[in-house]
């Protein structure tokens, strides 16, 4: 790693407008769906309070949020899903994205009776994420489309 150095840290309220900003300006997060393209502020908020979520940001030196990672439990079926993981484009390529990953691995791992299983979505173009997550050790399955939809029904 360079000489910006991160720090992997839970997700605080205060980090919340910063993490959102970081995820509102990533065009990979533009589904092509009716889903808005990032969670709103007041989502991020209910992720920060969860029990069953593990949020985290990586601070540079100055403490701005570089990067972040937001997981959901889902305790009935024991599985994790990873969100999304975000690394600011100055920090990328310096194992940023590589710590979030790990350090919510181990927060998961220290869960077994909540979650013994995790998954994530990737676009199919998103070529950067697919080498990133094979370097991790994740394996990919079978593509799939995926169909969602807004409540309340129209």
């Amino acid at each position: 790693m360079s000489e910006k150095l991160v720090e992997i840290l839970p997700m605080l309220a205060k980090d919340i407008e910063l993490v959102w900003e970081l995820g509102i300006a990533t065009p990979e997060f533009d589904t092509g769906d009716q889903s808005p393209r990032f969670y709103s502020q007041e989502a991020l908020g209910r992720m920060v309070e969860s029990d069953d979520c593990v949020c985290l940001v990586a601070k540079n030196k100055d403490d701005e949020v570089v990067g972040f990672i937001l997981t959901s439990i889902l305790t009935a079926p024991r599985d994790a899903i990873i969100h999304t993981i975000r690394v600011a484009d100055d920090f990328q390529k310096q194992g940023v994205g590589a710590m979030l990953f790990d350090q919510t691995l181990t927060l998961l791992e220290q869960r077994p009776d909540d979650c013994n299983h995790y998954q994530l979505e990737t676009q199919l173009r998103n070529w950067g994420v697919h080498s990133f997550l094979t370097k991790q050790g994740v394996t990919g399955g079978t593509p799939m489309l995926r169909f969602d939809g807004m409540l309340p029904r129209k």
